[in-house]
């Protein structure tokens, strides 16, 4: 398990990096976990931003079936 790119994305906050991966990834590859147990949706939800934003990341990535650790 490691991270992929959509979790850098997440990580930076890239809102158009995040929409363009979302169109081309599966649904695998989105709920992929890091070495530290996070899916790209956990970090969404961990971040320490402006609310709207984070708010904005998180339902683009539930829209294409994201999950969080269960």
């Amino acid at each position: 398990m490691r991270s992929n790119v959509l979790h850098v994305s997440v990580l930076n906050k890239n809102l158009n990096m995040i929409k363009l991966l979302l169109k081309h990834m599966s649904v695998y590859s989105i709920n992929s976990m890091s070495k530290n147990l996070t899916s790209p949706l956990d970090l969404a939800y961990l971040l320490n931003i402006n609310i709207q934003i984070k708010q904005d990341i998180i339902k683009l990535i539930r829209s294409k079936g994201g999950k969080r650790k269960e």
